[in-house]
């Protein structure tokens, strides 16, 4: 209460209308609150922001983007870092630090001989993602390098986009790998932002149902491998600490991995979102093993529509990777009731 709150509450109690003590101050900030003003502070944040971006870019000011991004970035460092637990202010440095390297991205995509500015919105994100611990803030600097990282491949050269799904499959499960292994908790939300990155890549960019006709002759093809591959590696990895017991069902589940990986290469989809929900399950993430489960089932669905084989042929293949599952589940079931 305030100081009038609590004399008004005194005499209420001298005038024996009231016997209990005070009720304690309620500083509480209702939700709504929050959400109305971190909404307010995102887009007066952008509409500024935006109206310096459109200046910069419509004149074509090297000086005036490197200035911008330097100061903007800087400061969104100084406020993130050193003044902690001030929401509204978390709010506007984390704006002003995304407005930063979105100048950049948009630098790199509007201007003419600027492929370079593709690095530079690459250093600027890393930077910005190690020395601004906020969680949301992080996120975003990951997409923003994903982003930065795909457009690279993209001009590099011929065919280097061919194995831009690929790559961010790999850097997913590699992240991930090094959060949950090496216990870099610091990397959770580039693995996150990677992971999106890599489903959406997998699901939704590219068309993979004719992988069977041509597989050979499919710029795609190595890159498939690569997704394959990474299944009985993960499965190893995950099923590491039962291996040192003297254990060979690691052993075990990773041949059968391998012989579904060998079968279902050219759904590289389906076998990301295993290599996932592996990793999620591993670490004890059930947003993980849901979000990764939802991608294999769209996947697997994908393929299976885009095949262009007789329905028998089709159903036999679903037959063969549905046994190899069920041996998996046997050998997951002989993991947790000989170790329990």
């Amino acid at each position: 209460m305030t100081t009038t709150g609590a004399l008004l509450w005194q005499r209420l109690r001298e005038a024996g209308l009231v016997s209990a003590e005070r009720p304690p101050d309620d500083t509480t900030v209702p939700w709504y609150i929050h959400v109305l003003v971190s909404a307010g502070i995102w887009l007066a944040t952008v509409l500024v922001t935006a109206f310096a971006a459109i200046t910069i870019l419509d004149h074509k000011e090297y000086a005036g983007l490197f200035v911008y991004v330097a100061v903007t970035a800087t400061a969104a460092v100084g406020a993130l870092r050193f003044a902690p637990g001030n929401l509204y202010l978390e709010q506007v440095a984390t704006v002003a630090s995304l407005s930063a390297q979105c100048l950049i991205v948009a630098a790199a995509s509007f201007w003419r001989d600027a492929d370079g500015l593709w690095y530079a919105a690459l250093v600027v994100a890393i930077i910005q993602y190690a020395l601004a611990p906020p969680v949301v803030h992080r996120f975003l600097c990951s997409l923003v390098a994903a982003l930065a990282i795909g457009m690279i491949l993209e001009k590099a050269d011929v065919g280097a986009k061919h194995y831009m799904t690929a790559t961010f499959a790999v850097g997913a499960v590699l992240i991930w790998c090094l959060a949950v292994q090496g216990r870099w908790w610091d990397l959770v939300p580039a693995a996150w932002g990677w992971t999106l990155v890599a489903l959406a890549l997998e699901l939704f960019a590219f068309d993979h149902s004719h992988h069977l006709r041509r597989p050979m002759e499919d710029a795609h093809f190595m890159g498939h491998l690569v997704v394959a591959g990474m299944l009985p590696v993960v499965t190893l990895v995950s099923l590491g600490q039962y291996a040192r017991r003297g254990s060979v069902l690691p052993i075990i589940a990773g041949v059968a991995a391998l012989g579904f990986a060998a079968l279902a290469w050219p759904a590289s989809g389906l076998l990301l979102g295993l290599c996932l929900a592996v990793i999620g399950f591993h670490a004890g993430r059930p947003l993980l093993v849901a979000l990764s489960l939802i991608a294999s089932g769209i996947s697997l669905a994908q393929f299976y529509i885009g095949m262009e084989l007789p329905l028998l042929q089709k159903s036999l293949l679903l037959v063969g990777n549905g046994l190899l599952l069920l041996a998996l589940r046997w050998i997951a079931r002989g993991v947790s009731e000989k170790f329990a």
